[in-house]
């Protein structure tokens, strides 16, 4: 197996004294609710006669505020198409100021088919008051072991301590595409890498990432489109499989994409815009190249919203 194993940073149901008297998180007194841990596993193996990656996901948070309750709802999305992903179990608990314990009951969990590719579990944990103390793990099992499930180390509430492990056979060679480092100053120490800035501390070693004391990404600024381009983040590509490679050129990817069922089979489909060609096609110049049609198009014709 590639990469150094690590110990787990977080004990399902063992819980500190500290973390349940909690009442302020000191570096951002703001905060509605932190992420005391979270930690994942991914770990490419055989499962049955093929190779599929297993995800182990353990988070812990704790509620600060009244408005920091709806972290108390648990989403967890994966691909059902094709049974592409399963997921194998899910597991939450409740801890309150007064010690009790509060357990996810099955009847609490219900499966929501977003669309014919994606199914969200969600669950609503019981119980939630000020202070309460939520934790939650599950497991999916994934065909998909071109691209592994990405990773995100910053959230819209703080994250004191996220924390990834990553392993596979050594006949497998995956590239890691890191993003939230770019201002931040870089410190190694030996082969670790070591990334300090105003957003946190990231450490990046041998088949484990950290990031400690990671900042909210609050409600973005007008200028900015999505957090997901600016979030601190990291996912995975394989590159090589018994030294075949698997990164695919743009001419693949262009050709995947025409005969994809959900693109490019569409537009070959004249009944999805058979109205939109009667309209147009008498405009369109005659006697000229595919291409100076579609920058005709292109420049001349907008869309009314």
């Amino acid at each position: 197996i590639a990469w150094t194993q690590r110990k787990a940073p977080i004990k399902y149901g063992k819980i500190d004294a500290s973390q349940i008297a909690m009442k302020t998180y000191d570096a951002d007194t703001t905060a509605e609710a932190v992420v005391l841990c979270n930690f994942g596993i991914i770990s490419v193996e055989r499962v049955g006669d093929t190779r599929k990656y297993r995800f182990k996901h353990h988070k812990r948070i704790k509620i600060l505020k009244e408005s920091g309750f709806h972290y108390g709802k648990i989403e967890v999305p994966y691909v059902h198409y094709q049974g592409r992903e399963r997921l194998s179990f899910i597991k939450a608990q409740v801890f309150s100021l007064s010690g009790q314990i509060h357990e996810l009951s099955k009847k609490d969990l219900f499966f929501d088919k977003v669309n014919e590719y994606w199914t969200l579990a969600k669950a609503a944990l019981p119980n939630i008051e000020i202070g309460s103390l939520i934790e939650f793990r599950y497991e999916i099992v994934s065909e998909n072991i071109t691209e592994l499930r990405e990773w995100q180390f910053q959230e819209e509430i703080p994250t004191i301590y996220s924390e990834l492990h990553v392993s596979y056979p050594d006949f497998f060679a995956y590239n890691y595409l890191f993003q939230g480092g770019e201002y931040m100053k870089r410190m190694d120490d030996g082969d670790v890498i070591i990334l300090k800035g105003d957003n946190g501390t990231i450490k990046l070693g041998d088949g484990w990432f950290i990031m400690e004391n990671a900042v909210a990404m609050k409600d973005p600024e007008r200028f900015i489109t999505t957090m997901d381009d600016y979030v601190a983040k990291i996912r995975f590509q394989l590159n090589t499989y018994y030294n075949t490679s698997h990164l695919s050129t743009w001419e693949k990817l262009a050709e995947e994409l025409h005969y994809n069922s959900s693109f490019g089979e569409q537009y070959t489909k004249k009944r999805n815009y058979k109205k939109l060609l009667e309209a147009v096609l008498p405009l369109v110049p005659n006697g000229v190249t595919q291409k100076k049609k579609a920058e005709f198009l292109n420049k001349d014709f907008s869309i009314n919203n």
